[in-house]
């Protein structure tokens, strides 16, 4: 039997491509689980390469989708030649719906030749006296998926969902000017632009208002320096005795091993912080040993880190770069398309209009590229841009403005209505409230509590009684709902 030098199975290789011939599932494994990389036959890295390009185009996969792939994308001059390859792969996968287990063996190949390459490189470095540090992050990242907590393959009782209905996730924070909010406590969010988009003063904003309400936040910055942070902070005009008292910093230099996993979690029991932001993921995954057009590396880092914080209850938002090339650009952040898909919350793109810098004033839209709970794209211009966000900076301070979409309406038709609707909501349940108790129970600044409060009594959804003690409290009479004035006020211009 012949020895092969490079750890690898074609037969392995051959029936996961096969499967993704056959059935969409198996398609998607292949495009968001693997890259060229974990294939070692030339032909089955083109192949794989082609079902990742009509997965993320949303187009089908089949031999002859595929076939017109390889021929475009690699110059193949006689297509009927790919399609005979093509037709040999799908022949010969035994069932389709062992796609996972085929992966799981691919994969394991892969780790392998991996190992092998960087058992080489530390002996190289460790024969030539160069540092070794680099290598053993590197092999550190073999071992992430190790370090995943399993634990949820156990049964989960459901008894107590089936008996009480279960709220929707709903945004608590970075608060839009008409109340609506942006972030959802205990999902992953991402935050993608380009330079001088604003993207770290937009999460600094974040941070500020969540301190400004007496939380606490974690700052993980795999980019920037603490003077640099503070700086920015404060920039913003936050305290100095805020900063070291809610604002809790970290600067990480190696891989997240068991000590530090153990040092973060004590760090997240200590202060239950509303926020988390990781600064920097391509830097990070750089430190573990990951590689960024990886799939699988990134939703193992994802595991490892952001869904390990987001389980404690914090909102985690992601800080990434955007492709340079714009015509090349996609909806998710430079590297893997798992970027996207791993995230459970909102994925946002900052779109410059006019660049952040000190000393000026700039503005950015905010869009949604994801939102996988649902609830932003309701109150997203045209279901796509969440708000729009203006700067103004003057000698050492800079402020963050967060707007509605495209500017406030007419001062005669607009309507706070997602804080409207908050209140009516609330009132629904505690008829005969005074105002002082709804600003004080309703989550939103008084400036606008009052005005929504004006509104709901001027549309005829609320009114006003006065008590004995000649105080005035506030009744629902027709309750005010968002998204069904909305839809009105979109029939009612048709007409």
């Amino acid at each position: 039997m012949t020895r092969r030098t490079v750890p690898y199975d074609p037969d392995d290789e051959a029936v996961l491509l096969g499967a993704a011939l056959l059935t969409h599932d198996a398609a998607e494994l292949v495009a968001t689980h693997t890259t060229t990389a974990d294939f070692h036959v030339r032909l089955h890295q083109r192949v794989s390469q082609a079902i990742t390009n009509l997965v993320t185009a949303g187009q089908p996969v089949d031999i002859a989708t595929v076939a017109s792939d390889l021929s475009r994308r690699n110059g193949v001059a006689d297509i009927d030649i790919a399609k005979k390859e093509l037709l040999a792969l799908q022949a010969g996968c035994p069932a389709a719906t062992n796609a996972p287990t085929y992966l799981r063996s691919v994969r394991e190949w892969t780790r392998r030749r991996r190992a092998l390459a960087l058992a080489g490189d530390l002996t190289h470095h460790a024969n030539q006296g160069l540092p070794i540090e680099g290598v053993l992050a590197q092999i550190e990242g073999l071992v992430v998926e190790e370090k995943i907590d399993t634990t949820s393959w156990q049964e989960l009782p459901l008894a107590t969902t089936i008996e009480g209905e279960q709220p929707e996730d709903e945004p608590t924070m970075l608060v839009r000017d008409d109340g609506a909010c942006l972030l959802y406590p205990g999902r992953i969010h991402g935050l993608a632009g380009e330079p001088e988009s604003g993207k770290t003063w937009l999460a600094l904003h974040a941070c500020a208002e969540q301190m400004d309400c007496g939380r606490h936040v974690v700052y993980i910055d795999f980019e920037d320096t603490p003077a640099g942070v503070v700086g920015r902070l404060r920039a913003l005009q936050v305290d100095p005795e805020v900063i070291l008292a809610r604002f809790h910093y970290v600067r990480p230099v190696e891989p997240l091993g068991p000590e530090g996993r153990h040092a973060l979690a004590q760090l997240l029991t200590r202060t239950q912080p509303a926020l988390v932001i990781i600064d920097g993921l391509t830097e990070a995954l750089t430190l573990h040993g990951l590689a960024l057009e990886s799939n699988r590396d990134v939703a193992a880092f994802l595991e490892l880190v952001p869904r390990f914080i987001a389980r404690q209850g914090p909102a985690v938002v992601i800080i990434d770069h955007v492709e340079k090339d714009k015509e090349r650009r996609g909806r998710w952040a430079i590297g893997a398309q798992h970027k996207l898909a791993g995230l459970d919350g909102v994925s946002y793109g900052l779109e410059v209009i006019k660049p952040v810098v000190r000393d000026g004033d700039g503005l950015v839209r905010l869009v949604v590229h994801k939102d996988r709970p649902g609830q932003i794209r309701r109150v997203a211009a045209e279901r796509k841009t969440a708000a729009e966000i203006s700067t103004h900076s003057s000698e050492s301070v800079l402020t963050v403005a967060i707007t509605t979409p495209g500017g406030r309406p007419e001062a005669s038709e607009w309507r706070p209505r997602e804080l409207m609707e908050r209140i009516s909501r609330w009132l629904e349940l505690n008829p005969g409230a005074s105002r002082m108790l709804i600003e004080s129970s309703v989550r939103g600044k008084a400036t606008w509590l009052r005005e929504a409060l004006k509104h709901l009594v001027a549309d005829g959804h609320a009114t006003i009684d006065e008590a004995a003690n000649r105080s005035l409290q506030y009744r629902i009479v027709k309750p005010f709902r968002a998204v069904e004035e909305r839809e009105e006020l979109d029939f009612n211009d048709t007409l």
